[in-house]
């Protein structure tokens, strides 16, 4: 009994080091995060070249999710989740010194802090989470970042309107710090075999093609978006309220999305979510002036948890005794989806098509098991 009781307090304590530590994070790089694409644009580089960042950023991780998976596994979660720090440290330090040679390092620094970040901490929460309320606890890792970091963007608006990039990368720079420091408090993760072939198991192959088609509406709606309202107002408080409002909706639906999705049924949740998620994408491509564009993409960001939440719930279920393969898995197709987002903005320059992609891609979770 004592040893059972020490290890739920173990997974508790888990859990918690996780929401604190991605809520802080998150709080940190929505200062900054909204705005690094509008940052270098205003610095001189064209739109070709900020699409290209993210091309690079997303090809990074695709490359590099394989080796970050084995050493993971092998040094332990926490002390790759410390690691990530340091390339995000390096990237904000860059861009405030930012030349044109420097546009594809700090690129390549961006992909780093993503799968250095994401593969291990999804890897610990997939083995900290309770089975029985995977969604509910899913929903905890979504509404805690979005509680403490709704007010980020409009913030991050503000700093730049009256004090620069600059002074706002340095403060997003002393929150990452704090925030890692964290990860000191309890026990670090570490697989006892790891095994490369797990990352192409067929576990993880089934799952593929969602996690692609998730890539392809995260890059849409986390970047693609803002940057488009942005082109149409050209204000970076307007950038910030458009991101506050996207990150407020949020908060309360998650919480509902978890509770539905843990007593539904996953897939029924996501169903229905793949439905209401493509009208507003189609909604979208109509809206013409940007309080229309603000006002759908705040609806859409809310409701886009009936897809995250529900999928991020089921692949939790799954990783067994090799989570940091099966995640790195898992960041390297949706970042194929994120640079096939890119690329096909790139070759069809116009958002608009984007979108419509983005409403297809929704309604073909129509299909999602779990």
């Amino acid at each position: 009994m004592f040893f059972h009781h020490h290890i739920i307090g173990q997974k508790t304590l888990a859990r918690r080091e996780i929401y604190l530590v991605n809520s802080l994070r998150s709080f940190a790089l929505s200062l900054v995060g909204l705005f690094i694409p509008v940052y270098l644009l205003n610095v001189g580089f064209s739109l070709f070249y900020v699409l290209f960042f993210l091309v690079v950023s997303s090809l990074t991780v695709v490359l590099s999710g394989v080796g970050v998976a084995y050493l993971s596994a092998n040094i332990g979660f926490k002390r790759t989740i410390m690691i990530s720090s340091i390339f995000s440290v390096l990237e904000l330090v860059g861009l405030v010194f930012i030349e044109p040679f420097m546009l594809i390092p700090l690129a390549v620094l961006d992909g780093l802090s993503v799968v250095f970040f994401w593969t291990p901490l999804s890897a610990m929460f997939a083995v900290a989470s309770d089975p029985k309320k995977e969604a509910e606890q899913t929903s905890y890792l979504l509404i805690l970042p979005s509680l403490l970091s709704s007010a980020a963007p409009f913030i991050g608006g503000v700093i730049i309107t009256l004090l620069g990039f600059d002074l706002l990368y340095m403060i997003a720079v002393l929150i990452l710090i704090a925030g890692t420091s964290i990860m000191f408090i309890g026990k670090d993760y570490k697989e006892r075999q790891p095994k490369l072939k797990f990352v192409w198991s067929r576990k993880t192959v089934r799952f593929a093609p969602y996690f692609f088609l998730q890539g392809i509406m995260f890059r849409s709606l986390s970047v693609l978006v803002p940057l488009y309202f942005y082109l149409m107002v050209l204000n970076y408080e307007d950038l910030g309220s458009l991101g506050t409002l996207m990150s407020v909706g949020g908060v309360l639906f998650s919480y509902i999305v978890g509770k539905l999705s843990d007593r539904l049924g996953y897939a029924k949740v996501v169903k229905v979510g793949a439905v209401v998620i493509a009208g507003l994408w189609f909604l979208l491509t109509i809206a013409s002036a940007s309080i229309d564009v603000a006002l759908v993409s705040s609806l859409l960001s809310t409701v886009f948890v009936m897809n995250s939440i529900p999928v991020f719930a089921v692949v939790s279920k799954h990783p067994g005794k090799h989570p940091a393969e099966f995640m790195a898995f898992r960041s390297m197709m949706i970042n194929l989806g994120k640079l096939t987002a890119v690329l096909y903005l790139v070759f069809t320059g116009n958002f608009r098509h984007l979108f419509i992609l983005s409403a297809i891609v929704s309604l073909l979770f129509l299909a999602f098991k779990e």
